[in-house]
């Protein structure tokens, strides 16, 4: 772990224990940290990425969506070791049956290519559409129930799952309009490792390929 990253962890635990926060699992594949109650996001990981594109701290190879994805894959592996205790049964068979694939980024990602480029054009032209578009971000905000697994608890499962498959469909459909086919496809790759959108897809029947599309 080098200075930053240690300082990061130091600062962060300082904070944790003078507001009684208690620290269950640490991801350093994605500098983050958080208790049982509180599952590692890809969306995070991302910003914190975003936040951190124009300094020395992650060479282009971190930008790769295989690597992103990859990373988060290890965090989740980490945070269910860490409190799979303290799940239902019901829940922690769906985390072993569905938890995010790791895949083997240093097969997909060569080097020499420029992926912090391509990820700040990507991620860019997704920000500006959403803002750019009312109606889009007000959807988008709304689907961020979605990921977060906040639709009510006595919505029809059925239901349910066609909000999972709409969310989906009107992601990549808005990407692929506004910013092109490489956006859609890196933000299906990557935004297909959302957990526990992820898993309930499953459920619903609806597996996932490692590249982000629904199998058939």
């Amino acid at each position: 772990m080098n200075m930053l990253k240690l300082l990061f962890v130091i600062s962060t635990c300082c904070v944790c224990v003078r507001s009684d926060f208690s620290i269950e699992w640490i991801c350093e594949e994605t500098n983050a940290i958080g208790n049982c109650s509180t599952i590692p996001k890809i969306t995070d990981w991302l910003q914190f990425l975003a936040d951190n594109i124009d300094n020395d701290e992650y060479t282009d190879l971190y930008y790769c969506p295989f690597n992103i994805a990859e990373r988060h894959a290890m965090c989740m592996v980490s945070f269910l070791k860490n409190c799979q205790q303290k799940m239902s049964e019901a829940k922690r068979h769906v985390a072993y049956s569905y938890m995010p694939r790791i895949d083997k980024a240093a097969t997909h990602c060569p080097e020499g290519r420029p992926y912090k480029k391509e990820f700040r054009e990507y991620t860019n032209c997704t920000r500006v559409m959403y803002n750019n578009e009312p109606k889009e971000w007000e959807v988008h905000s709304v689907n961020q129930q979605i990921e977060f697994g906040l639709l009510p608890r006595k919505m029809e499962f059925r239901q349910k799952c066609d909000v999972y498959r709409k969310y989906w469909e009107m992601q990549s459909s808005w990407i692929l309009r506004d910013c092109g086919p490489k956006a859609e496809k890196f933000s299906r790759h990557v935004l297909s490792y959302m957990w526990p959108i992820m898993g309930l897809l499953n459920v619903c029947g609806d597996r996932l390929t490692p590249y982000g599309y629904f199998e058939t």
